[in-house]
């Protein structure tokens, strides 16, 4: 289900500022995180503390940065390699 939210909004997010890029993954993230918590409660059949999910929900979102920045940079490494041993 979250795939399927990413991929019909991805096309608002390309070319996007890393803020806004960021907005949209903590609301993504948020919802799924929130969605698996609720599935949780629902197949125990009880409440289940929510600590856990919001602890996991905020390092997600705190560590999106850094990922996102690390990544990228693996990214363009990885597609400009080519070109890079071509032009020696």
């Amino acid at each position: 289900m979250t795939r399927a939210v990413v991929l019909q909004t991805r096309r608002h997010f390309v070319g996007r500022s890393f803020p806004f890029v960021w907005a949209g993954f903590t609301l993504v993230a948020g919802g799924a995180m929130i969605g698996l918590w609720a599935l949780h409660c629902l197949l125990e059949l009880s409440f289940i503390n929510p600590r856990n999910t919001v602890f996991r929900m905020v390092l997600t979102i705190a560590v999106f940065p850094a990922a996102s920045f690390l990544l990228g940079r693996i990214q363009r490494a990885l597609i400009d390699g080519p070109r890079l041993v071509r032009n020696r």
